[in-house]
């Protein structure tokens, strides 16, 4: 009899402790919040034919979640013809005092349009980045951060690197 009612404490507990959780907590303190950042820095790509490769994106500024730090990430895109706008997919990582906030792209939600064929140009980037987690405030963070932002570049073959400017703005899902 003693047995059996240890193991139905310990059942007890144990189903408590499933439901007090941090995992089921953390649904019950999660907010929204506005996010809001611009940054500029040097980007360095290698242009070969169609295929653009993004080989760092480094970056400082601020937004409303993190605060004042940097932003940095790399991508990859092919041209899919005549058009002067290429479809690219990325990986990012936005640093701040407060956090750090992890993005991602896709071809279907990122493009990078040339004002030109040959250099100098400047690349129009716009889409959307998946926010697919964060820590400090952007702690768990989930959401859509719209961008836009320009490239300067001065040649379009070959390794290039030149100055970029992008906001980004959006709701994220923070715990």
């Amino acid at each position: 009899m003693k047995t059996i009612r240890i193991a139905a404490v310990l059942m007890a507990v144990a189903v408590g402790g499933v439901i007090a959780s941090p995992a089921s907590m953390s649904a019950a303190t999660s907010k929204t919040v506005t996010f809001k950042g611009s940054y500029s820095g040097q980007a360095t790509l290698l242009i070969s034919g169609k295929t653009i490769k993004v080989m760092s994106v480094k970056g400082n500024g601020t937004s409303s979640v993190v605060g004042a730090g940097t932003l940095s990430g790399t991508a990859k895109g092919t041209s899919s013809g005549s058009s002067s706008c290429v479809p690219f997919n990325g990986t990012g990582v936005i640093k701040g005092a407060s956090g750090t906030i992890k993005l991602s792209t896709t071809v279907t939600s990122a493009k990078g349009c040339s004002s030109g064929e040959s250099g100098p140009v400047t690349i129009t980037v716009s889409g959307t980045a998946k926010v697919t987690g964060g820590t400090g405030k952007a702690k768990n963070a989930k959401g859509n951060l719209k961008y836009s932002g320009t490239l300067k570049l001065k040649n379009t073959t070959g390794t290039q690197s030149g100055h970029f400017t992008s906001k980004l703005n959006g709701k994220l899902t923070v715990n």
